[in-house]
């Protein structure tokens, strides 16, 4: 094993032993344990400053800190620094490196290969720099910096900031309120635990809310917005997404371009087309679909669809000549749906089969011999013997707006529009 002790400055220079300069006010041990091996230094209590001379010199090397605030900086191979107690700062250089924090405020830069770098205990910023390089933030308020290439973020414990910045990233918030930002290419953006807000800036990226009440902001290109657990709210932004509120009662805004919107479980409201403020974009043609809960879906502008599936809900179809669509959902008195916007000549009503048993209608345009409009239902009476069986069919009630399902003499409320319409029976599609 060869051994050399660096001694302070005034007893000794600091001139490079095994490629290696290091500067402190405590003595620096250098160490080659095999020949041709790694060569490994050991920093002081003090604040020590190791580095590698020349920065191309493909010595390999693990520099270990020790106590105090010490500048780590390895060569042109793959080496492994290690920060120790203090506020460190490291460079990996230009090899494949790998770099621990360890204790204390840090900063870690990865160079020009494919690091590994962990932050530890504290608030650290970490930066990619060039290469595929792997960032984790560990404990602590962290900044991570992917760089320029594909990167791998995770954030960890506490409150991190992530910046994808170029390539096709991959960032996970971990624990705590996290700020996560995409960058310039489709990106995958993972909350996960906590309050997260979530930028997925250019790009066709998906952001996953998880676990707590969560904003995203798809940006530009056409994003997946996940909402999960919590109370939610996401924009779309530019370009056609796809947003998903998932559990509990969230706001989904589509922005510009045709969007999905899927409410999921929980009492959402659901804008079609309203951007943020400095936002533009022409409105698209949008899905709607309320999930279980009473929802309020608006179409705003475009040729929008919109179902508020399961729950009480109410739809707004905007301008443009838009399609209500109704499943097997909630019917009955009290449990009506409500649009109230709908237009005769220029919007649509779908009803599924499923609501209207017994009619044997057939997919398409309902007929004219199966609707009906009345001022009021209590005007048609169930037939007495010796009376044919009035035909199953569709009725509009101008007096209230509602629309019935009338068969077997028992009539049943399905949804409700406007009073008075001057309806016909070219405004039902069956599916």
């Amino acid at each position: 094993m060869s051994e050399i002790i660096v001694q302070p400055p005034g007893t000794a220079p600091p001139e490079p032993v095994f490629g290696l300069r290091a500067i402190s006010d405590q003595p620096v041990v250098l160490r080659r344990p095999t020949p041709g091996g790694p060569i490994i230094a050991f920093g002081s209590s003090g604040d020590d400053s190791i580095r590698a001379v020349p920065r191309s010199t493909r010595n390999r090397f693990t520099i270990r800190g020790g106590d105090g605030n010490d500048i780590l900086e390895g060569g042109a191979n793959n080496d492994r620094l290690l920060g120790g107690r203090g506020g460190d700062i490291m460079f990996g250089g230009r090899g494949r490196d790998v770099a621990y924090g360890e204790s204390g405020t840090d900063q870690l830069y990865g160079g020009g290969e494919n690091d590994l770098l962990f932050g530890g205990a504290n608030d650290d910023e970490i930066f990619g720099e060039q290469g595929v390089d792997s960032l984790r933030g560990e404990v602590g308020n962290d900044r991570l910096y992917g760089g320029s290439e594909n990167d791998l973020l995770l954030g960890g414990a506490g409150d991190d900031v992530i910046f994808g910045e170029q390539g096709v990233d991959r960032a996970r918030g971990g624990d705590g309120n996290d700020r996560l930002y995409g960058g310039s290419e489709s990106d995958r953006l993972y909350g996960e635990r906590g309050d997260d807000v979530i930028f997925g800036d250019a790009g066709n990226d998906l952001a996953v809310g998880g676990a707590g009440s969560d904003r995203m902001y798809g940006g530009s290109g056409n994003d997946r917005l996940l909402g999960d657990a919590g109370d939610d709210v996401a924009f779309g932004d530019a370009g056609n997404d796809t947003i998903s509120g998932a559990q509990d009662n969230d706001r989904l805004y589509g922005g510009s371009g045709s969007d999905v919107l899927v409410g999921g479980t929980g009492d959402d409201v659901l804008f079609g087309d309203v951007p943020r403020p400095g936002d533009s974009g022409p409105a698209g043609n949008d899905r709607l679909l309320g999930g279980d809960g009473n929802d309020r879906l608006q179409g705003d502008g475009g040729d929008d669809l919109l179902s508020g599936d399961a729950g009480i809900d109410v739809l707004v179809g905007g301008t443009g000549r838009d399609t209500f669509r109704f499943g097997s959902g909630s019917t009955g008195s009290g449990q009506l749906d409500r649009v109230l916007d709908f237009t005769p000549g220029e919007d649509t009503i779908e009803m599924s089969r499923s609501l209207l048993p017994g009619a044997n209608l057939g997919s398409g345009q309902l007929s004219s011999e199966d609707f009906t409009v009345v001022q009021d239902i209590s005007a048609i009476t169930a037939p007495t013997p010796g009376q044919s069986e009035i035909r199953a069919r569709v009725i509009y009630e101008q007096s209230t707006g509602l629309v019935y399902y009338y068969s077997g003499g028992q009539s049943v409320a399905l949804f409700q529009l406007q009073s008075n319409l001057n309806l016909s029976a070219s405004a039902f599609e069956i599916f």
